[in-house]
């Protein structure tokens, strides 16, 4: 079944590429100032949809007029709720009917470049992006291998350098060099998530020498969750190495009572409060003076605020040298073997802090 689907979406490709003009190479760069309108297709985590802020924030920067729109999936959505950065945002459900009149409402734009950032061979999306651009528009990819053909222009992913990295080679094109305030490009935060982090940060009576630690206990995957016991020694050190940090335990509803177990264990410590919007958890994040995450977005959101992080990984597929903490030096801790990062020993990471809060003095 699988290989007559493969057969069946090479034939529907090679179709639509003659239809729809789909050579690679074959259309003009236009002048950035003439760029009236782009896409950006993501439809992935919020990690993955995080990483294209970058470029989002290069491309206005050159030319503030040009008009963004999205293709996301629904779990990134909660990222760019009310972003007044983009026109429109369009999510991808995974239901072929409502995906189908999703790419018709999108395909009634003429953008002037479509840029898929993916970062892998996807039928899906080189279909996708042949649909919407008709010729009309400038197809820029990343990652693409076996289908690079069906894009005007593709961009290796580099090895050993960070994603974000390999998503600005895009602006080679206009020759554009990477900057550090691109690369450090944070979620628009709204007046009401400030507000919310600020008080939440007055409600903790910090005296003026206290700082704030934020530890993440939440992931999505059950290998990525640090068992409990390492984060009772965690605290225990930093207290001990550390006296003015706070701590500031984020978790999901899902691992509030580990969360609660810790606070009555340490009751100087503090839970971000129940049922925050992924937003209003950033916000809060943004207050932080370091954060200590495994592998999530919050890894990424952190670092977007400046934020020194220590980050726990697997070395599953090496994609820790593709998504440590971008724009710092160490910080990243990898673990074994895939099966979990509790083959990580809580002295490792209290010695990661220790490098990563000495190159931040």
């Amino acid at each position: 079944m699988k290989i007559l689907e493969r057969l069946l979406k090479k034939t529907v490709l090679s179709i639509a590429s003659v239809l729809w003009n789909g050579k690679q190479g074959s259309m003009a760069i236009p002048a950035l100032k003439d760029i009236k309108s782009i896409l950006i297709y993501r439809p992935e985590k919020i990690g993955d949809l995080f990483v294209s802020f970058p470029l989002i924030a290069a491309f206005k920067r050159n030319n503030p007029n040009i008009q963004i729109d999205l293709l996301i999936s629904r779990s990134a959505y909660p990222l760019i709720e009310g972003d007044e950065r983009f026109r429109n945002i369009f999510v991808y459900k995974k239901s072929f009917w409502e995906d189908i009149k999703t790419a018709r409402r999108a395909g009634k734009y003429q953008y002037d470049i479509i840029i898929d950032l993916v970062g892998s061979d996807s039928a899906t999306a080189a279909l996708t992006i042949l649909f919407l651009s008709k010729g009309r528009s400038l197809r820029i990819a990343v990652g693409k291998r076996n289908l690079a053909r069906y894009y005007n222009f593709n961009f290796d992913i580099m090895p050993d350098r960070h994603m974000i990295e390999s998503t600005l080679q895009v602006l080679k094109l206009w020759n554009i060099n990477n900057q550090i305030e691109f690369i450090l490009s944070p979620p628009t935060l709204q007046d009401e998530h400030k507000a919310l982090a600020g008080s939440f940060i007055n409600s903790l009576n910090l005296s003026s020498d206290e700082k704030t630690i934020g530890i993440n206990i939440s992931a999505g995957t059950r290998n990525r969750l640090w068992p409990q016991n390492y984060h009772v020694a965690l605290i225990k050190m930093i207290k001990k190495n550390y006296p003015f940090f706070r701590i500031i335990i984020f978790t999901t509803p899902e691992d509030y009572s580990r969360a609660e177990t810790l606070v009555e264990n340490f009751p100087e410590a503090s839970i971000i409060p129940l049922g925050l919007s992924l937003l209003e958890a950033s916000a809060i994040l943004s207050k932080m003076s370091f954060f200590v995450s495994p592998d999530t977005s919050l890894v990424h959101i952190a670092r977007s605020f400046g934020i020194p992080v220590v980050g726990l990984y697997i070395p599953s597929q090496d994609n820790y040298r593709r998504w440590f903490p971008i724009g710092q030096k160490g910080g990243v801790i990898v673990a074994t073997d895939d099966y979990s990062i509790d083959r990580i020993a809580p002295e490792a990471v209290i010695k990661e802090m220790e490098r990563v809060l000495a190159e931040t003095k």
